[in-house]
């Protein structure tokens, strides 16, 4: 009787798959290998065979989902099979380049979209202001009365530098913006909350110090007009902190997810990470006081043909070839580059603390009166941020080769492939189906499910 048995024949259940797996040598070469070859002849069928629903190993395979900033390093270590059907070469254009800028996250996109107004609104107020006080300016630099020239010589130079500073930080704020997003960068966001508040601070000091001199630098036929438009900057800056704050938490949570997918479970290279993204949010900051404190100096304090003043100037790009070096240290574990940014630190702190020594030691003198205490603020602040900066980047450097590069390199690598691959709405680019169900006649690989 026993040779009168029917053969077995799995079922088509999600459950028979992992015993088909199991008896693969036994079952599979009774059938055919055209019977299956209808769900093969194309990759555009949705899931593989014997299955309802695509396992939890094809998730952990996929390279972004259609989302290049989704690509998981588990993409690098399990790629595609290399008899699967690539599809074509994908063209990347300028176009393409330029949409990648935007985030596929809801929540991401809303910020974004909220600093772009905010920025938008406040650069163009503070430019309106500056048209407004430009005529009035210029008249009184052309008054011949000396002693109306003397008294209103400090308005005339300081209202549009700092209107001028003003505006390049709502601008340095969207470029830090778009860095966050790209690096989902939690951290960033908070240091931006932080900033935000800091500018609305300012606008609201900003409204006093217009109006005390805005008989002197602003027509009276524009100075309610000027009043309305001041008043406005703090409430845009004010909506959009709301706005931040309420999106925070749906950004934590997604960046989390992501973050995780990037770089696994390793509690240790999380560690090392947030640490690494510190690293990177402090060099960021201290580029933007570094330049602010170098404008305020150039143009409120020194002047042409003095050699400090050159050497000032030469200061601002000096100071961003350091941060670079920083970045690039960090990011690829380089030590010398390392040595090479402390240097560079080290030689930015001694020049801070010097500025800040002169400009008390020199504040009754009529270059520094009415503008040391906005300098003294600056220098303070770089002087704090050096400091911390010092401390992280000594972090960041115990922290070479213990693995956080590597991860980060795999990382990266996911995303270029999934860039590399392109995005098709009628293909699952990148999922890489399983050898044992694309391969019906060759050695078979064990598919067992796994969480990843």
């Amino acid at each position: 009787m026993a040779a009168f048995r029917a053969p077995y024949h799995p079922s088509v259940s999600s459950s028979s798959v992992l015993d088909t797996d199991r008896q693969a040598p036994m079952t599979f070469p009774y059938h055919s290998q055209t019977h299956f070859s209808p769900s093969f002849n194309s990759m555009d069928s949705p899931y593989p065979p014997y299955s309802t629903k695509q396992s939890m190993s094809d998730f952990s395979t996929t390279l972004g989902h259609g989302d290049p900033e989704s690509a998981t390093i588990d993409a690098v270590n399990h790629p595609p099979d290399s008899d699967s059907d690539p599809g074509p070469p994908v063209r990347v254009t300028l176009l393409s380049r330029l949409g990648r800028l935007i985030p596929n996250s809801f929540y991401c996109r809303l910020y974004l979209l909220a600093v772009t107004i905010e920025s938008a609104i406040d650069v163009v107020i503070e430019g309106i202001i500056y048209l407004k006080m430009r005529d009035t300016l210029e008249s009184i630099q052309k008054d011949p009365d000396s002693t109306t020239q003397e008294a209103d010589d400090l308005t005339v130079k300081r209202l549009p530098v700092y209107l001028g500073i003003f505006a390049f930080a709502h601008v340095y704020q969207f470029i830090l913006a778009m860095f966050a997003v790209h690096q989902r960068n939690i951290m960033q966001f908070v240091f931006l909350g932080i900033f935000n508040m800091a500018l609305l601070i300012y606008s609201i000091i900003q409204i006093s110090e217009i109006k005390v001199k805005s008989d002197v630098v602003i027509q009276e036929s524009s100075q309610q007009i000027v009043k309305a438009l001041t008043t406005t900057i703090p409430c845009v800056i004010s909506l959009a902190q709301i706005v931040y704050v309420g999106l925070a938490w749906k950004i934590y949570q997604e960046f989390g997810w992501k973050v995780y997918k990037l770089l696994g479970a390793d509690r240790l290279v999380k560690k090392m990470y947030a640490n690494y993204l510190f690293f990177e949010c402090l060099i960021k900051f201290d580029g933007f006081f570094w330049v602010g404190f170098s404008v305020q100096y150039l143009a409120l304090v020194l002047s042409p043909g003095n050699v400090e003043y050159y050497l000032t100037l030469a200061m601002t790009p000096g100071c961003f070839l350091v941060l670079l070096v920083g970045h690039l240290a960090a990011r690829h574990e380089n030590k010398w580059m390392m040595i090479s940014f402390f240097l560079g630190c080290l030689c930015a702190l001694i020049y801070f603390i010097y500025k800040l020594y002169r400009i008390w030691s020199l504040r009754t003198l009529t270059e520094y009166i009415g503008v040391f205490k906005s300098h003294s603020i600056f220098a303070a602040i770089s002087i704090v941020f050096l400091l911390i900066t010092f401390v992280s980047g000594l972090l960041v450097w115990n922290n070479f080769g213990k693995g956080l590069k590597k991860q980060m390199d795999k990382a990266d690598l996911a995303k270029k492939q999934a860039e590399n691959m392109g995005i098709n709405g009628h293909k699952r680019t990148g999922t890489a189906v399983s050898s044992y169900m694309m391969n019906t006649s060759g050695p078979k690989r064990n598919n067992r499910m796994s969480i990843e």
